[in-house]
């Protein structure tokens, strides 16, 4: 027998490729296949995106909301320690700048 002859005899047709590597005599049907997975992959990240303003819009406004309880209660703990230390007038005469201003020139006017 030949060599050749021997070769052939020993070839199980078994050379280890199952065909799922790209490029290493891959089927052109994997290789379509998975181009079709990234697609998806790709139209699915877009969406994400395009719904990422809603998204923000909803978080923004749901995190604004609390803003009026969170400023209340600063503003009772500022009201409840202002003027304890230092004689200071307490905060709800500064609430309307005109009126506080109109009250401080019409006691020194009152004064002098």
């Amino acid at each position: 027998m030949e060599m050749k002859d021997k070769n052939e005899l020993l070839d199980t047709g078994d050379d280890g490729d199952d065909g799922n590597e790209v490029g290493e005599g891959g089927d052109k049907d994997d290789v379509s296949y998975r181009a079709i997975e990234d697609g998806d992959r790709m139209n699915e990240l877009l969406e994400a995106i395009k719904a990422l303003p809603d998204l923000l819009e909803g978080v923004v406004k749901q995190e604004v909301s609390q803003l009026p309880g969170v400023l209340k209660g600063l503003m009772q703990e500022i009201q409840s320690t202002r003027g304890q230390s230092n004689n200071e007038a307490p905060l709800t005469d500064a609430r309307d700048p005109i009126s506080y201003v109109e009250q401080e020139v019409d006691a020194n006017v009152s004064t002098e």
